[in-house]
């Protein structure tokens, strides 16, 4: 099931990023690595989200990350017009975030 589940992802149209807790990128979908290659940023993974995303937005991530470390509650926030959603573990721990857009 997980390998299908990655087959679905991976074919998606939407960009799909996912991040560890510390905001580094663990996964890119076919259509982010496209997109990104495209901007000149190849083999993300291992990198900070901060690399891809403009300064002023950069800080926004570093809240939104706290956040969803602190607070078990809250599972999305939105930065332009990109939704970022937490990604917790059987207990609520916050273990990253993933992007769609």
């Amino acid at each position: 099931m997980e390998e299908i589940l990655m087959y679905i992802v991976d074919n998606m149209d939407n960009r799909v990023i996912f991040a560890n807790a510390n905001g580094i990128i663990q996964y890119l979908n076919n259509s982010a690595k496209k997109y990104y290659s495209k901007k000149g940023f190849n083999n993300l993974i291992g990198h900070s989200l901060l690399e891809i995303h403009q300064d002023r937005t950069n800080k926004k991530i570093l809240k939104i990350l706290d956040n969803f470390y602190i607070n078990s509650d809250l599972n999305e926030a939105e930065i332009n017009s990109t939704t970022l959603y937490a990604i917790r573990d059987k207990n609520g721990k916050f273990q990253g975030v993933y992007e769609i857009y």
